[in-house]
């Protein structure tokens, strides 16, 4: 009788031999759920893209509520056009301009653009009015159809923008300069002006695009793809006047530009393979264990991507991108472990299918107790409020339990199953490799640091308390320029507008304002609001006067029907009402009259007269609703902020504006609510909720870890030796990013629970092979020597190969997932490093000076 059998058999010897008698059997389960999985990986493949934005917080729900209350049949584009020349008011440049216009509206666009009119000149457009069309105009009238932008001088162009811009009704021209535009004054008192670069707005029909583009082009594109797929075909032929302009588009593709650059995942997928293989092959010597982990990792994905089509998770980057690059180099940990122990123990005299079976007992335990804590560190991070990271907790925690079973019970089964038919043709397949020198070296750098365990645990604790301090210190942040390439065009965009618009732009913010507008107190709120607006230091202005850049669209519409004795006369003749505006402050003078307007702008928009319109009912609607549910009305005031590239810029003036907000608005009781949303500050709650998803994922990664590992171990003390060093990766990892001068993002937040669950399982590896020599050896440092020796070098390979693996996406075009994979890569390495100097010095000092008589079921010996 063995010694396991006299302490009782564990769920591990069962297992051994299962797989030891019915190998087989197992490995066609395996090949037949993998086949399964094949279904829903070509037939249910997601449609959707999982939000990076919390679910639960105000900001987000107000923002969503917004663009609810307040469709837009508009999709409007923008677009920085610059001189080649330096100067967009000349001829040649106005001239290139107009022609890029006229490209557009005569190309198969045209139907997708949108016919408005100039609500104080007038002036019908259809999807794009700009200088170079006033200039145009102005010339031929000015010299009866003789001169137009194709024959002007230069001169002639410049005094055209001189007449244009002193002209009040379209003097808002010069807002579309470029903060660096200057101007000479002529001695006849003509300001001669000068400018980079323009600003253009293309107006287009949303629905349109989406419902009729992709028949125009052929393309099977849907919703917000249709969109930017648009926005890039407008960019392109205006970008056929290269060699005079050039063009940039501002945010018009952001979808498109990480589809495009997430597209990579495949040949860098492929490549992580390669060279994982590589180092697989190094540190086996053996052609057949390549191929089986190979093929091992290919079978992952496809239950990884099944599983997360049949469960119905959306695409997202994260999971696209990044967890089947984890689950590849975290994966083959569990082959690297549990072929080496099979080995081991062949090299021991064992026949294949005992050698299999004892592998299985002896090394079972640190496989699960790896995987359940592994997967325990990744879904913690379901907690998160944001439905990308949920998908990311569930995604990766699925594979790691695929991985277990593929690559730690399928492929050394295959092994085995290789070596017997192998031994049948009399060819040892079985070949030596260097592992005994290596581990002999590798045991006796433990050992040295062992022996100078007090200065290793000192430098430990001085690096431990100062990157403690540097994750304190850390900063939420992610900008475009970080998520994409900053040689693509759409942060090339982002840049040009920081260059050319500066600060009469920035991000806008959106107040939510709700309540009885026919109070006129509620008006008078709004207008305050605006007072109140004037001295805040974060809004934008215009550069020519420093006036707010707001936009009070109800105050407007009300100020444009006051002064219409067209619209007063309509909606007098409607209603049986008189409009009147006595204090002359722009609005009707009682709660009727306001009723009796917003009633009929509603319904019919505003008109000049009986054959021009200046808003649409849609147009009115877009910023201005009644709640017939809430008896009550909406509206929304816009203004610029610049600078919100900086989270500290966001936070202060939320708080600003909050400020303004309640002094304005906070005892007025004909408003039911008003609230601040807007990209920046929905961006901003998604940075508060990754900071409190990482915080509270990585306290629950190390309390399920220390039970699972009080559990699995039994012991107070192993659990807590063992979690100890990994806890020092995390705080020198996020110390090294505040030297380094990274921030906290989407995906640097996940980092703390991968590290949770990369490190503790090379430290359970090395704390179970210890305390199984420790029980056949009566001396710590010769069980340190066999452990370092064994399992070390086993850790050895699989800490390469991952560290490997994580690094190819340091070539990541996108900034974010490059940084991920340096920093993945960086704490792989410190946590083998750990594992083999800070956990030997721990377990030398704190495990029992004697040997324990619990557990001998750890016990090995050649007749198990």
């Amino acid at each position: 009788m063995s010694r396991y059998a006299s302490y009782g058999r564990t769920v591990y010897h069962w297992l051994g031999d299962f797989l030891k008698t019915h190998p087989q059997g197992f490995l066609i389960s395996i090949l037949v759920i993998t086949l399964l999985f094949l279904f829903p990986l070509f037939l249910m493949q997601p449609t959707e893209t999982a939000s990076d934005n919390p679910t639960d917080n105000n900001t987000v729900i107000w923002y969503e509520e917004v663009k609810e209350t307040f469709p837009s049949d508009i999709y409007s584009l923008i677009f920085i056009f610059e001189a080649e020349n330096g100067d967009m008011l000349t001829q040649e440049s106005l001239y290139a301009l107009l022609q890029a216009e006229e490209d557009l509206r005569n190309s198969a666009m045209s139907p997708m653009l949108y016919e408005s009119v100039d609500s104080n000149t007038g002036t019908v457009s259809k999807g794009i009015y700009s200088l170079a069309d006033v200039v145009n105009e102005l010339l031929i009238m000015q010299s009866a159809n003789a001169v137009d932008l194709s024959n002007a001088t230069d001169l002639q162009v410049k005094e055209a923008v001189f007449y244009i811009l002193s002209n009040p009704d379209s003097a808002g021209f010069q807002q579309t300069f470029s903060v660096k535009s200057s101007y000479q004054d002529t001695d006849q008192g003509i300001r001669l002006w000068e400018s980079p670069a323009l600003t253009i707005i293309v107006s287009t029909a949303r629905e349109n695009i989406i419902n009729d583009y992709p028949s125009i082009t052929g393309e099977d594109y849907s919703g917000k793809i249709v969109l930017e797929h648009f926005g890039r075909d407008v960019l392109e032929l205006f970008r056929s006047q290269q060699d005079v302009l050039q063009v940039w588009g501002i945010n018009i593709d952001m979808q498109l530009e990480i589809k495009d650059q997430g597209s990579i995942n495949i040949p860098m997928l492929i490549a992580a393979i390669i060279i994982i293989m590589l180092i697989v092959a190094v540190f086996f010597r053996s052609f057949i264990i390549t191929l089986i982990c190979g093929g091992g990792l290919i079978m992952v994905l496809i239950w990884l991507m099944g599983f997360s089509n049949l469960i119905g998770i959306k695409n997202s980057t994260i999971v696209d991108l990044v967890v089947p690059i984890v689950v590849l180099v975290l994966g083959i940990d569990y082959a690297i472990h549990s072929i080496y122990r099979y080995r081991e123990e062949r090299r021991k005299g064992y026949p294949p299918e005992q050698a299999l079976g004892n592998s299985t007992r002896r090394v079972g335990n640190a496989l699960v107790t790896a995987m359940l804590t592994t997967i325990v560190a990744f879904i913690a991070n379901a907690i998160s409020n944001i439905e990308s990271i949920v998908d990311f907790a569930v995604a990766s925690s699925f594979a790691i339990f695929a991985t277990y079973v593929i690559l730690g019970l399928f492929a050394p089964t295959l092994v085995m199953w290789a070596d017997l038919k192998k031994e049948e043709k009399n060819n040892v397949f079985y070949l030596k490799s260097g592992a005994a020198k290596r581990g002999l070296l590798l045991g006796r750098l433990v050992t040295f640091f062992t022996e100078k365990h007090r200065a290793v645990l000192f430098i430990a604790s001085i690096l431990t308390i100062a990157g403690i301090v540097g994750w304190a210190n850390l900063e939420t942040k992610l900008e475009a320029k970080d998520a994409l390439s900053p040689d693509c065009d759409f942060v090339i965009g982002l840049d040009k507008v920081t260059e050319h618009i500066g600060t009469q732009a920035g991000e806008v913010a959106i107040f939510y304002i709700r309540g009885d507008f026919t109070e006129y107190k509620s008006l008078q709120a709004m207008k305050n609001l605006i007072a109140e607006l004037d001295d805040n230091k974060y809004v934008a202005r215009f550069s020519d006067n420093g006036s707010l850049n707001v936009s009070t669209p109800l105050l407007s519409f009300l100020d444009t029907v006051i002064k219409s004795d067209y619209m007063k006369q309509s909606i007098g003749t409607e209603f049986g009402i008189v409009i009147t505006d006595e204090d002359n402050n722009g609005t009707p003078d009682t709660p009727e009259q306001l009723s009796a307007v917003y009633s009929y702008i509603i319904e019919n928009g505003i008109s000049a007269s009986e054959n021009i319109v200046i808003y649409t009912p849609e147009d009115i609607k877009e910023t201005f609703v009644y709640d017939s549910s809430e008896n009550e009305y909406a509206t929304i005031i816009s203004i610029g902020v610049p600078g919100t590239v900086e989270q500290a810029v966001v936070k202060e003036s939320a708080s600003e504006f909050y400020l303004d907000l309640d002094t304005a608005m906070k005892d007025v009781e004909s408003i039911s609510f008003y609230g601040l949303t807007g990209d920046a500050y929905v961006r901003d709650a998604q940075f508060s909720a990754i900071t409190n998803s990482m915080s509270n994922s990585f306290m629950i990664a190390i309390g399920a870890c220390i039970v699972l590992l009080l559990v699995i171990f039994r012991s107070l003390r192993y659990s807590l030796i063992t979690l100890i060093p990994v806890v020092l990766v995390v705080c020198w990892l996020y110390g090294l990013m505040y030297i380094l001068g990274y921030e906290i993002n989407l995906m640097t937040a996940t980092i703390a629970s991968i590290s949770v669950g990369v490190g503790i399982d090379y430290c359970i590896h090395f704390t179970e092979r210890f305390r199984q020599e420790f029980l056949r050896l009566p001396d710590k440092k010769k069980a340190l020597l066999n452990t370092a020796g064994n399992t070390g070098i086993a850790l050895l390979g699989s800490g390469l190969s991952t560290a490997m693996g994580f690094a190819v996406l340091a070539f990541a075009p996108m900034p974010m997932f490059s940084t991920f994979g340096i920093l993945t890569a960086l704490m792989i390495t410190m946590s083998f490093l750990v594992a083999v100097i800070i956990l030997p010095c721990l377990l030398y000092i704190f495990s029992p000076q004697e040997k324990k008589t619990e557990d001998k079921s750890l016990i090995s010996d050649k007749n198990a």
